[in-house]
C-alpha cells in the first residue's frame, strides 16, 4: 500500500523549488563550460536555498530546532512586543465596550473580538489572549456586573433621594423630631445583581437591566 503523500507548509515548499532552481543553474553552467567550485559548500547552500549565510551557521551549529523550543526561547520582551497596541487602538476597544453596554450586549472576549473585528472592517484581528492583556491595560476586569450604580443614576432616583435629604435634615432640625423607620435594600439588591462580564467600575459599564417599580 503506497504512503499518503507528506504535506509541507508554504516555507518548506518555496525552498524546495529555491533547491532545485539552483541545480537547474547549475546544470546549465556545466553544459556552457563555467566551472563550479564545489568546495565552498556554505556559499552554494547558501543561494540555493536563499537563506543567509548567517543563518545557515546558526542552525548547522545547533542543529533542529522544534516549535516548541522555538517558544520556549522567545523572551518576555518579544512577547510584550508582539501584544503591543497603539493608544488609539485601546481608546477604539473601550468605545466598542461602551457601546455593547449602552445597546445592553453580553460583554466577553469573543463578542468584543467580534465587534472590533466588524467595527473595522476586518482590518484588524487578535487572538482572545491578546485581547485580554489589553483589556486588563486599560483598567478592565471580568467580574460579577451589578446594577446598582446605574439604579441609583436614575433621575427620579436621584429626585427622590434629594427630596428624603430635605426632610431628613427638616426632621432632624425639628423641635420634635420623629424617630425615621428604615426599609432594607433586599429589592434594590435583588434588582442589581446581574452575571459575570468585563466592566471598568465605571457608568459606562453599568448593567441597564429592567427597573421595575422605580
Amino acid at each position: 500500500m503506497p504512503k499518503p503523500p507528506h504535506r509541507y507548509n508554504e516555507q518548506a515548499q518555496l525552498l524546495i523549488l529555491n533547491v532545485l532552481a539552483f541545480f537547474e543553474m547549475e546544470k546549465n553552467q556545466v553544459k556552457n563550460g563555467i566551472p563550479i567550485d564545489c568546495n565552498n559548500i556554505m556559499e552554494r547552500a547558501s543561494n540555493a536555498l536563499k537563506v543567509g549565510r548567517s543563518t545557515l551557521e546558526r542552525i548547522k551549529r545547533r542543529g533542529i530546532q522544534t516549535d516548541k523550543d522555538y517558544l520556549n526561547n522567545i523572551t518576555i520582551k518579544q512577547r510584550e512586543n508582539k501584544t503591543k497596541i497603539s493608544d488609539f487602538m485601546k481608546n477604539k476597544i473601550r468605545d466598542i465596550i461602551y457601546v455593547m453596554f449602552a445597546k445592553n450586549e453580553y460583554v466577553t472576549m469573543t463578542n468584543l473580538r467580534r465587534q472590533i473585528f466588524e467595527n473595522l472592517n476586518g482590518f484588524f484581528t487578535c487572538s482572545i489572549s491578546s485581547l485580554t492583556k489589553w483589556c486588563h491595560s486599560i483598567g478592565f476586569k471580568w467580574k460579577k456586573s451589578n446594577n446598582r450604580k446605574y439604579l441609583m443614576e436614575l433621575p427620579d432616583v436621584q429626585f427622590k433621594r434629594m427630596q428624603f435629604l430635605r426632610e431628613y435634615i427638616k426632621n432632624h432640625e425639628s423641635p420634635q423630631p420623629f424617630t425615621p423607620v428604615f426599609i432594607d435594600e433586599t429589592w434594590i439588591f435583588s434588582k442589581g445583581s446581574f452575571r459575570s462580564t468585563w466592566q471598568d467600575d465605571t457608568l459606562g459599564t453599568n448593567s441597564k437591566k429592567t427597573n421595575e417599580g422605580l
